[in-house]
């Protein structure tokens, strides 16, 4: 039976849901998140009965979310959705309504989708909760700067909690399971379909929108990198990005033979990294049987884009490193090494700025490139700096190709002029690091 609107019902609701989400830790953790983590449970007052009710069941849709179902008068479910932004409580499902209590692409219409079916029809196999001695956490998302940023924060802050928790890890591409100093309680699962379903431990996701900067350290540090040099007053070298295609500058070779020439009679001895795409460190899993197609062939056009400016340079070449098609960590010692960078935005940006601050220039479309998004930039993780970028006016934004969606972010782009973009990174690498730009 559908119950009747009520706005009174819909305050208590967007009431309960600003208090599970109020913010209890500096990387980002919500309320209901520390109280599953520490009591193992997860309990509200309801604003169906005004009762105070625990979840009943919970219903993970791996790199979804969770729904937790409460039993009352009329039964209610909260969703909790939204890897980027630590997974709160998006949305509210009662009868056949669903309050959403975020924007429309923050959540998850598949996990509204199952919430509705769950209340309209009841289904056999729900396992009900039973275990509350130790809650879950399952975490892994492909992606290493999502890794980093919305992940990694929640397992160092439960790890050194001491929470009764265990956890899951589906992708884990730092490769920190099975490191010396990782928990003996957290496992790798190569089977996501078998995570999606009913858990009777009550269960939640990576937590985190923020990453301190000791956080960040203790995770280079479990996976071998902190030791690696960082800049010295040697000859600088510098880390440059090809993106083969989606969200990239037009006749990118043509730019970066231009900008290494440049580099090189300006800078003599300066040496150059050039990185177009990292495998994730436990790559050799099965969970990435889907995915081994795209990556392999993304780090193979890559490579031929550079070889291709490699071919285009006066030798010597010994001066330029490729590292595209690395492990991630073994690419994270050489990147440690570079004093600056010159990337497109994402993750190569996130790979020497979000894990070693270093100094540098960001391409990308106006969107990319507009102040909101540099400031979001720093915001991430701890200590970063803000990368330099070009004005608007200097960026022409072209059509959207391969990528999933026609989103103005996703747009590739061109320099309206490239000698003076690569005018603005030799002043500002000078800015920098104190060397002329004549």
């Amino acid at each position: 039976m559908r119950p009747p609107i009520n706005d009174q019902q819909d305050l208590s609701f967007s009431g309960l849901v600003r208090d599970c989400n109020a913010v209890v830790s500096d990387i980002g953790t919500k309320s209901f998140q520390n109280e599953i983590a520490t009591t193992g449970t997860f309990r509200v007052v309801s604003p169906v009965s005004g009762r105070s009710v625990s979840v009943h069941a919970n219903y993970v849709l791996p790199r979804g979310g969770v729904i937790y179902l409460f039993r009352d008068d009329t039964d209610f479910c909260l969703l909790s959705s939204c890897l980027s932004k630590g997974h709160p409580i998006t949305a509210a499902v009662i009868g056949n309504r669903v309050l959403p209590f975020v924007s429309p692409h923050f959540r998850d219409a598949k996990l509204e989708e199952i919430a509705l079916e769950i209340l309209s029809n009841p289904p056999a196999d729900m396992r009900p909760v039973t275990n509350t001695d130790r809650s879950r956490m399952i975490v892994g998302d492909a992606n290493f700067a999502h890794f980093l940023w919305n992940e990694f924060p929640t397992l160092d802050e439960v790890a050194r909690s001491g929470a009764a928790v265990d956890v899951t890890i589906m992708f884990d591409p730092f490769g920190i399971t099975g490191q010396e100093d990782t928990p003996a309680t957290w496992e790798t699962q190569d089977q996501i379909g078998f995570l999606r379903g009913w858990h009777s431990q009550v269960t939640f996701m990576g937590t985190s929108h923020f990453c301190p900067a000791p956080t960040r350290d203790r995770l280079l540090d479990l996976v071998g990198c902190s030791s690696f040099p960082g800049p010295t007053n040697a000859p600088p070298r510098i880390y440059l990005s090809v993106r083969p295609s989606g969200r990239t500058l037009e006749d990118q070779g043509t730019f970066l033979v231009a900008l290494i020439s440049e580099f090189r009679r300006r800078n003599p001895g300066v040496t150059f990294v050039l990185d177009g795409f990292s495998f994730p460190q436990d790559f050799h899993r099965c969970i990435y049987n889907n995915l081994r197609q795209p990556f392999e062939t993304r780090a193979s056009d890559a490579k031929d884009i550079v070889q291709g400016i490699v071919s285009a340079l006066p030798p010597p070449h010994d001066d330029i490193t490729d590292i595209t098609g690395l492990p991630i960590v073994e690419a994270l010692k050489t990147i440690a090494g570079c004093r600056y960078y010159i990337t497109h935005s994402g993750t190569h940006q996130h790979k020497i700025a979000w894990l070693f601050n270093r100094p540098g220039f960001m391409h990308g479309n106006k969107q990319e490139t507009s102040p909101q998004a540099v400031r979001w930039l720093k915001l991430q993780v701890g200590d970063t700096q803000s990368p330099t970028v070009i004005k608007a006016e200097g960026i022409e934004d072209l059509d959207v190709s391969c990528m999933p969606k026609e989103i103005p972010r996703n747009r590739q782009y061109r320099f309206l002029d490239k000698q003076d973009v690569i005018q603005t990174i030799l002043e500002d690498f000078a800015q920098k690091w104190g060397d002329p730009a004549p």
